[in-house]
């Protein structure tokens, strides 16, 4: 305990010009512009009660719930729900770093028996600026990811020790657990990194253990099958044409090196060249981990040389282990700058998630803390091994906490939410944090995310010449007129909110500061009677060019052709929920009726209460047959992947809870000592 409450005293000071202040905790950054929207419209539908599966908010409606950086299921999303969104970011953070620190020393302990010596190591692994610089760039929710790296860690080398006897039950249920709340957490790149770890483990234990870590893989899909399975569909639906460019603009270089002791090169998050937080900056370009620390790390290292080749017993074994960690996290922290590399990330499977090589260094940083601690444990004064642990923790804290400064941010309401209405799209260019219509409940044709429906995607630039570079987190128009043009996709889309002035537009009054607010002159409805409806078949829409076509007039649909749209109704919108759309209409003769949502597998629809298919029109939206006379229709979002996911997961909760209940059965039934009494 008192180690846990060391790690929290540091992490306070270093987060205290944060913690006691009322600012945000990020010098702005993607916690702004993407993680706090995801968090508070995740928490808003909890406290209300509901499953928040869909996000209708952001790219004309998207899977919330599949998105694996919202983190729906991840327990840490109690900070939220308690708290609120605002403190609960300042408490993410700070239990976080806490939680990286106790479990990196819990780690470094087995091995090394010499509490300073491991609290030292994890010390420099948990305030290195590559750790640390997360915070200021707004990536507060990766420290989560990273956080469960070191107990995978620990018990999976648990798992190893004995080579001649299988693991327990139960802690290769925790160990699965751990995996799974890693996976959950909301940045699952970190479960890459735990799989490469017990990859080295596996590589070199016995039979029994191996056996041990087989089921250990079994149990962690089954139990995180829930997310999974809905997370896989929307990859498999999800546009990665900027994948490459990406991971190889965030391919570790032999120049980055020089922050090891020259932290001050590529500047900082306050003044310099990347003073905005930059992605590579803190990415690439940041691996100091302290003078002391850094002296400590090659100190170890050469040590654990030196034992190897003199079979030091104790000594050679782990060294190996972390060694081989600390070259493959390096290894693929290079990405494209290795020969090969390209090859591997296009035809691998899962590689291609690899979007950021230079995070695998996370590795490498571990592999350094533990020859650290090795260095500090062969001091044999306890009083210098604990002021060289104090010089290491206040190097450290002295350079980051200049860093960590409060951010005065505000989410004020929309100036376009008072004539916005509930059906109603709007699109906001890229000056203005299309995510925040997450907060002011505006459904936006734009967004910001690494996930976007591949369809939705090149349907948007299919209606325009965009620029040479696409972005691959947001939809990006060469200028505001390509979006209030006519004949840009009027699903629903009436107004543009831009800081661009657009002339001889219509601009509302509601237009306040630097933003402005238009509508568009022509537009089609949310949901609308198109007069022609033609047909497709699924092969070909790939090559099928939504722009060709006004939807007012005419549109494809997947599915039996119809000709001519003889269906005429007034259509009245009863509700147009989250995930459920009621609508009532009366009409003379069967037809088409066409909506402006996102068309995406799991949307089902029931007229009078009879099951009628949703299909695909216009290359994004979707379409539904209607019968003849007065009808109510309701469209609700239900996913047979997340239906699959919690079964499975649910089977695999009851394994391992018949696991702890027969080891605590078995615990109970041990006879106590005849002299305890």
């Amino acid at each position: 305990m008192k180690i846990i409450a060391t790690f929290t005293l540091l992490a306070a000071i270093l987060l205290s010009p944060v913690l006691l202040s009322r600012g945000f905790i990020a010098n702005a950054g993607d916690l702004h512009l993407h993680y706090y929207p995801l968090k508070h419209f995740t928490s808003e539908a909890i406290i209300s009660g509901d499953l928040p599966l869909w996000n209708p908010y952001t790219f004309g409606g998207t899977p919330h719930l599949a998105n694996p950086q919202a983190g729906v299921f991840y327990p840490g999303n109690l900070l939220f729900y308690f708290f609120g969104s605002f403190a609960g970011f300042k408490l993410w953070t700070l239990f976080h770093l806490v939680m990286l620190s106790s479990f990196l020393y819990a780690l470094y302990k087995r091995f090394i028996d010499d509490e300073i010596a491991a609290a030292a190591g994890a010390a420099i692994v948990s305030l290195s600026s590559f750790v640390i610089y997360m915070i200021t760039a707004g990536h507060s929710i990766r420290l989560a990811g990273f956080a469960w790296v070191a107990p995978v860690s620990a018990l999976a080398v648990k798992t190893a020790v004995d080579k001649n006897r299988s693991p327990s039950a139960v802690s290769l249920c925790v160990m699965s657990l751990a995996l799974t709340f890693q996976f959950l957490s909301g940045h699952p790149q970190g479960v890459f990194m735990s799989i490469l770890v017990v990859g080295v483990i596996f590589a070199v234990a016995g039979a029994a253990s191996r056996k041990g870590l087989i089921f250990v893989a079994a149990l962690f899909a089954g139990l995180s099958a829930a997310q999974y399975l809905p997370s896989a569909e929307f990859g498999r639906l999800a546009e990665t044409i900027a994948w490459r460019p990406l991971a190889r603009a965030f391919s570790q270089s032999f120049g980055d090196f020089i922050s090891l002791v020259a932290p001050w090169k590529w500047g900082n998050p306050l003044d310099g060249p990347l003073a905005i937080s930059y992605s590579h900056f803190f990415e690439r370009k940041n691996l100091f981990m302290g003078y002391s620390g850094l002296l400590l790390a090659l100190s170890g290292a050469v040590l654990s040389v030196k034992a190897a080749f003199g079979r030091t017993a104790g000594v050679s074994g782990p060294a190996f282990v972390f060694a081989a960690w600390g070259l493959l996290g390096m290894v693929l922290a290079f990405g494209f700058n290795i020969p090969g590399f390209g090859f591997i990330f296009e035809h691998a499977p899962f590689v291609g998630y690899f979007r950021t090589p230079s995070r695998f260094y996370f590795l490498t940083l571990v592999s350094s803390g533990f020859f650290a601690a090795m260095a500090v444990s062969m001091f044999r004064s306890r009083g210098a091994g604990f002021a060289v642990a104090a010089i290491v923790c206040a190097e450290l804290v002295f350079w980051n906490i200049r860093f960590i400064r409060p951010v005065e941010l505000s989410w004020g309401a929309s100036p376009a939410s008072a004539v916005v209405g509930a059906s109603e799209r709007i699109f906001t260019t890229d000056e203005i944090p299309a995510n925040l219509s997450m907060m002011t409940r505006l459904r936006n044709a734009n967004g910001y995310d690494a996930l976007i429906l591949r369809d939705y995607y090149r349907m948007f630039y299919s209606y325009y010449r965009p620029p040479s570079r696409r972005p691959s987190t947001f939809l990006a128009a060469s200028s505001a007129a390509d979006i209030y043009k006519n004949d840009f996709p009027g699903w629903g889309l009436k107004y543009v909110l831009t800081t661009l002035n657009i002339p001889a537009a219509r601009m509302l009054p509601q237009s306040s500061g630097r933003v402005f607010m238009y509508e568009k002159k022509t537009f089609s409805p949310a949901v609308f009677v198109p007069r022609r409806v033609e047909t497709i078949e699924l092969r070909n829409y790939p090559f099928f060019d939504p722009a060709s076509a006004n939807p007012l007039d005419k549109i494809v649909v997947q599915g039996e052709s119809r000709g001519a749209n003889k269906f005429s109704a007034s259509v009245d919108i009863v509700s147009f929920g989250r995930e459920k759309i009621k609508l009532a209409f009366e009409n003379a003769s069967e037809g088409t009726l066409a909506l402006g949502e996102t068309y995406y597998p799991g949307w089902l629809a029931w007229i009078d209460g009879k099951p009628s298919p949703v299909r695909r029109a216009g290359g994004i939206f979707r379409a539904i047959e209607i019968p003849s006379g007065s009808r109510k229709m309701i469209m609700v979002f239900m996913p047979v992947s997340l239906l699959f996911g919690v079964c499975i997961s649910a089977i695999s909760a009851a394994i391992v809870i018949s696991f702890v209940f027969a080891a605590a059965v078995k615990l109970s039934a041990v006879s106590p000592p005849e002299n305890l009494l």
